[in-house]
């Protein structure tokens, strides 16, 4: 109430849950039922990248239903945690994981421990 005002920092990357993991993630899972992501051009499954949460998602900004599902997704992020503003960062496709320029198709080999959840280590690639 000084004059500041909270904006937090979000990314479209969606963080990729395993089913392993025994979680549920809205962005992901709506995403999924929805069929919003990219798509990998081999195999037409979501195009699996590596960005700030581990294994990631991208929403395809050209599908129709993709803005009211980022609306809804920030609405309900707005419910549980009050802010005054987004910075929408990294708001291109992108992928830690790359081979020299040429790309690469991205596994989670080992989702038992990727994202590792430690600051130190979560942007190192754990995707194959």
């Amino acid at each position: 109430d000084n004059g500041q005002h909270f904006v937090v920092i979000v990314d479209p990357g969606i963080l990729a849950v395993d089913d392993s993991w025994d979680m549920d993630y809205a962005p992901f899972t709506d995403g999924l039922e929805m069929d919003l992501f990219v798509k990998d051009g081999f195999n037409r499954e979501p195009y699996m990248t590596q960005v700030w949460p581990g294994p990631t998602v991208m929403p395809d900004w050209f599908h129709p239903n993709t803005s009211a599902y980022w609306t809804d997704s920030i609405a309900t992020f707005h419910e549980t945690l009050k802010f005054d503003g987004l910075w929408t960062d990294m708001n291109e496709v992108s992928n830690f994981c790359n081979d020299n320029g040429l790309g690469q198709v991205c596994v989670n080999p080992d989702p038992a421990n990727c994202p590792t959840g430690s600051l130190d280590t979560q942007t190192i690639c754990c995707l194959e």
